[in-house]
This record gives structure tokens, C-alpha cells and sequence, in this order.
């Protein structure tokens, strides 16, 4: 099929001599076939270039520094991240000791259709018994949403579509003891943000006793006290 493009008077032909070619015919213009082969491979390259981009995680200098917890304790951040379009949630956590390194790190996928903070407090519980499970207590959990820490300690929204999360959540802080909640800037936890963009890419739930994904090592070490 030929594409006719008016052209200061002319009439120039860019579709005829590319289907010759696919079509496995001879007579065509090669001169033609390469300038269209160098335009598609131009925008495939642009293409390909800004999907790269989008998948690598950027490392801005943090407007909030992490700060690690007293000694003897163990401080897990947690984040998630909502792929609405594909109707996925992505879990991200990583708990460190006080010298800032990573003790355990966990990534993992759900689809469900979760609300941002209902799934962020879907997965303060999952932080707390991923905790417990690695025996990386005391522990501190630091959270990026003020109105889901005030939730927790203050004992309100018990009767809220989130109360039976709560409920469940002042269990597993009965059981273990020592746990404490705390709000922090969003910039501060972005090795957990990083994690959970992590997981929405990845097939599989993994989690990594003292080590973690290639992807958030150079926000952990923009993190590392010093």
C-alpha cells in the first residue's frame, strides 16, 4: 500500500518500497528502504531509551536523612506503590541495624484493590511479622504517612473499613514487646519506595537476609550515616 505525502508540490512516496522488501519483491528503491530503515531505528533507540529510564531508579540527595536507631535495636522502613492500571500493589521493606547495615530486605506483589493507605497498612502488619520471622527485634517502623502511624498508637479507626488490620496489628505488637512507631519524611525512606517499585517489575516475592536488589544500593549508601 503506497502513502502519498504532499511535499512542496511533489508527491513523495514512503510506504512502497518497504512493503517490496517485506513482501520479498526486487523492485524497489534501496535508497528509499534505508532512510525509512534509519528512521524506525531512531525512534526504536528513543523508545528504548526512555522506557530505560523510567525502570532505572534516580538517586536525588534526600531533603530528610534517614537516621539509624539506638544501638541494640533494629529500625524496618516500609513503602508501597499502586499500579493501578494493572490493578497491582508492590511491598517494599528493608530493616537495618544501627551502624545502617541491611539486616533483611523484602519485595513483594499482590494483585488486589487496595486504597494507598489501606494497602500501607495491610503492610505495617506484614513489616511486623517479617520482623519477628527474621528475629530482628526490638525493632522500630518507620512510616512515611502520619494519619497511619497516629492510627496505630493512638488507638482510633478501630471501627473504620481498616479496623480489623489495627486489630491485628495491636496483636502482633502484644506478642513481641518492644515496638515502636514512628512518623518519617517521605525522602527518608526511599530504599523502601525503591523496593516496592522493585517488586511491581518482578515475578516473584523474594525476600534477602543481610543483603538486598542491586537497584536500591546507591540509596542505601546515600543513606549510611557517617
Amino acid at each position: 500500500m503506497r502513502e502519498w505525502i504532499p511535499c512542496f508540490g511533489t508527491t513523495k512516496i514512503t510506504g512502497y518500497s518497504r512493503n517490496f522488501v517485506i513482501h520479498g519483491q526486487c523492485d524497489f528503491i534501496w535508497k528509499d528502504v534505508i532512510n525509512w530503515s534509519e528512521i524506525f531505528l531512531k525512534d526504536f533507540y528513543k523508545a528504548d531509551s526512555s522506557l530505560q529510564c523510567k525502570s532505572d531508579f534516580k538517586v536525588n540527595k534526600p531533603t530528610c536523612k534517614w537516621m539509624p536507631p539506638n544501638e541494640g535495636m533494629y529500625k524496618a522502613k516500609c513503602d508501597t506503590t499502586v499500579d493501578r492500571i494493572n490493578g497491582k500493589v508492590g511491598f517494599g521493606i528493608v530493616i537495618q541495624n544501627n551502624r545502617g547495615e541491611v539486616m533483611a530486605s523484602y519485595a513483594q506483589s499482590m494483585i488486589v484493590n487496595f486504597s494507598i493507605k489501606t494497602a500501607k497498612l495491610a503492610f505495617v502488619w506484614k513489616n511486623i511479622i517479617f520482623s519477628g520471622d527474621c528475629g530482628l527485634t526490638p525493632c522500630s517502623f518507620e512510616l512515611d504517612k502520619a494519619c497511619i502511624v497516629n492510627w496505630i498508637k493512638n488507638g482510633g479507626h478501630r471501627d473504620s473499613v481498616n479496623g480489623i488490620i489495627l486489630h491485628d496489628i495491636d496483636s502482633l505488637v502484644n506478642n513481641l514487646g518492644e515496638v515502636d512507631f514512628c512518623h518519617t519524611d517521605r525522602s527518608a525512606n526511599r530504599v523502601a519506595k525503591g523496593l516496592a517499585i522493585f517488586a511491581l517489575k518482578s515475578t516473584d516475592d523474594t525476600f534477602w537476609m543481610e543483603d538486598f536488589p542491586c537497584c536500591v544500593k546507591k540509596m542505601l549508601e546515600a543513606d549510611m550515616p557517617s
